[in-house]
């Protein structure tokens, strides 16, 4: 049950300047399945936007993965 918890930041960032906002120094990266507070239509596997580290918002996080070999 991963979707709908936080949005999850990914590796993935936006390379292309001219589509950072106005006055950032780093760029945006791309976030996915969904927060506590997104709507319906961005609780899915697919459903990805964009984030500045610097917001801070409360709905965007990472997962912690652990591989446990037998």
């Amino acid at each position: 049950d991963t979707i709908g918890n936080v949005w999850e930041w990914s590796a993935d960032c936006i390379a292309d300047q001219n589509q950072w906002p106005t006055g950032a120094y780093y760029p945006p990266c791309i976030v996915r399945a969904g927060g506590w507070q997104s709507n319906r239509a961005d609780l899915t596997g697919d459903a990805q936007g964009t984030e500045l580290a610097a917001d801070h918002r409360t709905d965007v996080g990472f997962r912690v993965v652990r591989v446990i070999s037998d």
